[in-house]
């Protein structure tokens, strides 16, 4: 695992002055670790400009926390667990350039140990870009240049993945989200009764809240 060593400062908790963190706190759209984020959005926006079949070259560009907790790694081109999955570049750009999405299926083994992807992984490089490492964290970006085999060079330079503040999600997302995630393990309508229930939990009562649980059977 790597380390931001960059300085840092503490600032005062809320109860000395100091203000509340969860107006800025960041939330995952996708099923993947949070510098996972952005890499899906930049490849489902490079999926809409080309084949991915047509590439010959990927060159991705990233910040330090970026780099070293999912890019900078050997293994990270060849995932063989769940964990190494998640935390993997190339292996998450790789997914959505060919699926156009990534979801829980993606991390089951034979999705990420399908040989069928590493040659496309294979095509994909991860360096520290300086420009977008100045940027950290206050805006997170990426650069990606993607070279295609008649010689057609795709710049992307995207900025703050949903769920950001600087892009934060509205209900509908948080809805989507959670339908995404939920549905595979609980199915549709016992997924939409729990919606419901949590988007109606600052209304109930204790005693409204135990038994819409338990009538959940969960």
């Amino acid at each position: 695992m790597g380390f931001d060593h960059r300085p840092f400062e503490l600032t005062p908790l809320p109860t000395e002055g100091g203000s509340f963190q969860s107006p800025v706190t960041r939330l995952k759209y996708w099923p993947v670790e949070y510098n996972g984020q952005l890499p899906v959005w930049a490849a489902l926006e490079l999926r809409g400009k080309v084949n991915w079949q047509e590439l010959r070259e990927i060159e991705i560009g990233v910040y330090t926390f970026c780099y070293t907790e999912i890019g900078s790694e050997p293994e990270k081109w060849d995932p063989q667990t769940r964990e190494t999955a998640d935390h993997s570049l190339p292996y998450i750009f790789a997914k959505v350039l060919v699926d156009g999405t990534i979801t829980l299926a993606a991390f089951e083994e034979s999705a990420y140990r399908d040989a069928g992807l590493r040659p496309l992984m294979n095509l994909i490089s991860v360096s520290l870009d300086q420009e977008v490492d100045a940027l950290y964290p206050k805006t997170i970006s990426m650069k990606v240049k993607a070279t295609t085999n008649a010689g057609r060079v795709i710049d992307l330079w995207p900025r703050d993945p949903l769920g950001h503040p600087n892009k934060p999600m509205g209900d509908d997302d948080v809805k989507t989200k959670f339908r995404q995630t939920v549905e595979p393990v609980y199915g549709k309508t016992k997924t939409e009764n729990i919606l419901q229930l949590w988007w109606e939990l600052k209304e109930m009562s204790e005693t409204e809240l135990v038994n819409a649980i338990n009538a959940l059977d969960i």
